[in-house]
C-alpha cells in the first residue's frame, strides 16, 4: 500500500499550536517517556473521526463528549486540527500529548506514534470485528442517486467491490464481511472526469483504490480528483451536486439520508495515539472524557 498520510503539506507540518508547544515540555518537566498526558489534539467540528469519537467516548455517568459539548466546549488544553496528518504530526512531537486517528492511518505512522489500549482492549481488526474494541466507525461513500451516477462513477464502485479492490482495503482496514464480491469489467465509457471530496480519514484509502483503478484501466483518458476536506464538507458537496462521491467516516444522519444514499466500503477503528515510546499504555473512556472536557491530566501509572 502506498503511504500517503505523510505527504502532509507545509501547512500541516508547521501547525504547532500553543497547546502543542506547552505539551512539548512534558508532564514531568522534560520531554521524557514518563511524561503525564497534559494536552490533547482533536479533529475539527464536521470531521467524521471527531463525530465518532465524541459520540462514543463517555464518562462513568454515561455522558458522552458530544453531550457535554451541547452546553460547553472542549478543555483549553485541547487543540483542533483539520486533518488526520496534522493530528499525527502534533502527537508525535511530545510525550505529553494524546490524540486520535483512523486505525489505518495510525498503522502507516508507527515510526512516530503508538496506539494505547482503550478500556484495556487493543485496537486490532479482530477486536473491532468482535465488538470488544469500542472505538470503530464505517467508511462511507455518499451520493444523491445511484442511477444518476456517471458510468465512470459506477465502474469505480464495481472496482472497489471486486476482489482487487477488496484486497487493497484489507491491507490496513477491515473488509465488509457480508459483501458479495463481484467480478470487475474494465471501464469503456465516455466520461473523463470524476470528483471525490470529504473525509481526510477515508482519503488515503480512496487514493490507493483510485490508483489501482487507474492501473486496471491502462490507456485510460479519465481524471479523478480527490480532495480531503472533512466528512461534513464531502456530504455537503454531494447534496449540492459538487462531487460524484462524498467521503464520510461516519454514517449519514436521518436528515442527510433524505437526499443522499450511503454505501459503506470498509470499517475502521479509531486509534488513540501517543508519541512512540510513551509509558502510557492504556486509557479509559472516563479518562479521555475528563481530559477532553475537563482538562484533567492522565497520570503515568494511573491508566487503569
Amino acid at each position: 500500500m502506498k503511504k500517503k498520510i505523510l505527504a502532509i503539506g507545509l501547512a500541516a507540518a508547521m501547525s504547532v499550536t500553543a497547546v502543542g508547544l506547552m505539551a512539548g515540555c512534558g508532564g514531568n518537566g522534560g520531554d521524557d517517556t514518563a511524561a503525564d498526558i497534559i494536552a490533547a489534539v482533536a479533529r475539527e467540528p464536521g470531521s467524521g473521526t471527531r463525530s465518532a469519537f465524541d459520540e462514543l467516548v463517555a464518562n462513568s455517568e454515561g455522558t458522552t463528549i458530544d453531550d457535554a459539548l451541547e452546553s460547553g466546549s472542549l478543555a483549553s488544553i485541547v487543540s483542533e486540527e483539520s486533518s488526520t496528518a496534522a493530528v499525527i504530526t502534533n502527537v508525535g512531537r511530545s510525550y505529553g500529548m494524546i490524540g486520535y486517528a483512523s486505525l489505518g492511518s495510525y498503522l502507516e505512522n508507527t515510526d512516530t506514534v503508538q496506539a494505547v489500549n482503550v478500556n484495556g482492549v487493543e485496537a486490532t481488526t479482530e477486536n473491532i470485528l468482535s465488538g470488544d474494541y469500542e472505538l470503530s466507525r464505517p467508511f462511507m461513500l455518499c451520493y444523491r442517486d445511484y442511477d444518476a451516477l456517471s458510468d465512470l462513477a459506477k465502474n469505480l464502485i464495481s472496482f472497489i467491490e471486486s476482489e482487487a479492490g477488496q484486497a487493497i482495503i484489507g491491507e490496513d482496514y477491515i473488509n465488509l464481511p457480508d459483501l458479495d464480491v463481484q467480478d470487475y469489467t474494465a471501464y469503456n465509457g465516455s466520461e473523463t472526469t470524476l470528483t471525490i471530496t470529504g473525509s481526510t480519514s477515508v482519503e488515503p484509502l480512496m487514493q490507493d483504490l483510485v490508483q489501482a483503478f487507474e492501473n486496471a484501466n491502462p490507456g485510460n483518458n479519465f481524471t479523478i480528483t480527490i480532495t480531503g476536506s472533512g466528512s461534513g464538507a464531502g456530504i455537503a458537496d454531494a447534496q449540492a451536486g459538487r462531487n460524484a462521491f462524498g467521503m464520510s467516516s461516519r454514517a449519514l444522519t436521518d436528515a442527510e439520508k433524505e437526499t443522499l444514499t450511503e454505501r459503506q466500503i470498509a470499517t475502521d477503528g479509531i486509534a488513540v495515539i501517543v508519541k512512540r515510546g510513551s509509558e502510557i499504555t492504556n486509557v479509559t473512556f472516563d479518562q479521555l472524557y475528563n481530559l477532553y472536557i475537563n482538562g484533567t491530566p492522565i497520570v503515568v501509572g494511573d491508566e487503569d
